[in-house]
């Protein structure tokens, strides 16, 4: 039984710490987030939207911050 409750109480640190990082990845990331959502939708607006190359992005450096 304790190690249930055990088991059970270091999952949800678990889930708590990882949430708390993917907060401060993306409070890090939040205004590049948005130049990319700004810039994409003018770029629809115009019909110059084309299919995107995620590395030349800011996704890849969002999830690089969150990996640390």
């Amino acid at each position: 039984m304790q190690d249930s409750v055990a088991e059970h109480l270091k999952t949800y640190i678990d889930e708590l710490q990882d949430e708390t990082k993917w907060n401060k990845s993306f409070q890090r990331t939040q205004s590049g987030l948005i130049a990319a959502a700004k810039k994409a939708k003018q770029e629809i607006a115009a019909g110059k939207a084309t299919t995107m190359n995620y590395e030349s992005n800011v996704l890849p450096s969002f999830w690089a911050e969150y990996q640390n």
